[in-house]
């Protein structure tokens, strides 16, 4: 990649080991990422690590799997490896974004993304979920709360199951570092929304200074999130993969200074 960034200051609020990625693309490019996770991604234990493991042992049961995350891809291929388990191929499997099927597809586990964009809006416009033969279907998440696409299926006719693979945590200790970093970056990117609730729980007093930083951001749902948190230069990559988070960056970067 043409370096274009021209040691653009960039804080990356992506949990590891995603932020080392992305950091490394956006130097590639020219800038100089800083990297300031918002949110901590750890596996379940106890009773949640028992009844995921109960819906992995008896997943040829269910037509469709639906994968949330990066995180829930990751965390479903370490489990099915360590359980010496071979994916069904009756049981048809779907992304809510390409870099996260592709993480699936590399690991045997063939699975479509969304025809168009990225994220849960993106993936319930897919014409096989449209209408879907009635069945069970499995999503695998983590345990956050919000819009559930598992609701959403279920009123499409399908007999949903959770499987919760990981929690989130919003790293209180990161707060002191990310106030130090808001005064030396020039752009912020977010990839989830509850990336950016953290951050903005974190930033604190520098909130309404932060929001006047340009900010670019993965999809609809985060981008009118952020809208209204009050951010106002606000950038949409096409998805969430490193490559089209900087090259967007580098075309909004060069608009600004090009003018």
């Amino acid at each position: 990649m043409k370096a274009g960034l021209n040691n653009t200051r960039i804080l990356v609020t992506r949990p590891h080991p995603w932020a080392a990625e992305l950091a490394d693309e956006i130097t590639r490019a020219g800038g100089t990422p800083i990297s300031i996770p918002t949110i901590i991604i750890e596996p379940v234990t106890g009773n949640a690590f028992a009844a995921s493991t109960a819906i992995l042992s008896d997943i040829s049961q269910y037509q469709i799997a639906v994968f949330v995350s990066r995180s829930a891809a990751q965390f479903a291929i370490k489990r099915i490896a360590a359980m010496k388990l071979h994916w069904p191929l009756s049981v048809k499997s779907y992304a809510v974004g390409a870099t996260t099927a592709q993480m699936l597809n590399e690991a045997h586990i063939p699975t479509t993304p969304p025809l168009c964009g990225e994220g849960a809006d993106a993936l319930l416009q897919h014409p096989a979920l449209q209408d879907p033969c009635p069945g069970q279907g499995v999503v695998f998440k983590g345990a956050h709360p919000g819009r559930s696409l598992t609701d959403e299926l279920a009123q499409r006719g399908l007999q949903m199951t959770n499987c919760i693979l990981y929690r989130t945590i919003c790293p209180q200790q990161h707060a002191h570092s990310l106030k130090h970093a808001l005064e030396h970056i020039d752009i912020i990117t977010v990839t989830s929304v509850e990336i950016l609730n953290n951050l903005v729980h974190l930033a604190a007093q520098s909130a309404d200074k932060m929001k006047n930083y340009m900010l670019c951001v993965t999809s609809p749902r985060i981008l009118n999130a952020a809208r209204e948190q009050g951010f106002c230069d606000i950038v949409l990559a096409k998805d969430s993969s490193n490559r089209a988070i900087t090259h967007t960056i580098i075309r909004a970067y060069d608009e600004r200074h090009n003018k």
